[in-house]
């Protein structure tokens, strides 16, 4: 990382104190007409570098906060950066992948038999059903971050703030439509009576509807949050800590 201005300052002067005391050093050791004795000169280069110490240690101080401030905003970024592209897209591969299974058993109904039963297994039910088990990246996951990121000073922007409301209440009800839909398929599987499977056959593919529905709008409002701005900071209200 390229050093700042301050730290170029200060070690620019270090390096005069340290080819100072240098000469000095050399002066004495070489001139005849030196009038320094061994002592003085020991004193002359203890003085000057307690000098040193001390402008560097005030130059520190004054830079401290905003060395902090700095640092505080370098780890928001950080976090901003992996909200936007590593969090929200790992929802919507979930979205994809749970919407992918939905849209090929949607097609089963339509060319082959509404007997759900005839072309959906159990492994079938628990593969669907574990797309959205995985918690590592969720809207509370990312909600935690958002108001981690709050307490660096970032904060979302009211437009920003909405969107990511938006996506997170259609994010739950996917999940809800996907998770009913299997459910009634494995109901469908354990039992043997026709009104039961009718029944939950109907509740199943009612859920696939609405899943292929809803992911639609959950796909709009995606591509919405990605356009948003060219610029990660430009998402937050970034204020000085």
């Amino acid at each position: 990382m390229e050093m700042k201005f301050y730290n170029r300052v200060l070690l620019s002067l270090s390096i005069v104190l340290l080819i100072f005391c240098c000469l000095i050093i050399a002066y004495a050791l070489h001139s005849k007409d030196s009038v320094f004795e061994f002592g003085s000169i020991s004193d002359c280069i203890s003085s000057m570098s307690a000098l040193g110490t001390f402008i560097i240690a005030c130059m520190a101080f004054k830079k401290a906060p905003e060395w902090i401030n700095q640092r505080m905003h370098e780890d928001a970024f950080s976090m901003a950066k992996k909200i936007m592209f590593d969090d929200y897209p790992a929802l919507k591969e979930k979205i994809d992948i749970a919407g992918a299974l939905i849209d090929h058993y949607v097609l089963q109904v339509e060319f082959i038999s509404d007997e759900l039963d005839s072309f959906i297994s159990l492994d079938d039910c628990n593969t669907s059903l574990s797309v959205f088990r995985e918690i590592k990246q969720t809207p509370s996951t990312i909600t935690n971050s958002l108001r981690n990121l709050a307490k660096l000073g970032w904060d979302m922007s009211s437009e920003f703030s909405k969107l990511n409301s938006e996506i997170n209440v259609l994010y739950y009800k996917l999940q809800e439509y996907n998770n009913v839909a299997f459910v009634g398929v494995k109901k469908i599987l354990a039992s043997k009576d026709k009104v039961v499977k009718e029944k939950f056959a109907k509740i199943s593919i009612e859920n696939f509807e609405k899943f292929q529905r809803h992911e639609k709008e959950f796909d709009i409002l995606y591509k919405k949050l990605m356009i948003m701005h060219k610029r990660i900071p430009d998402y937050f209200e970034i204020g000085k800590i």
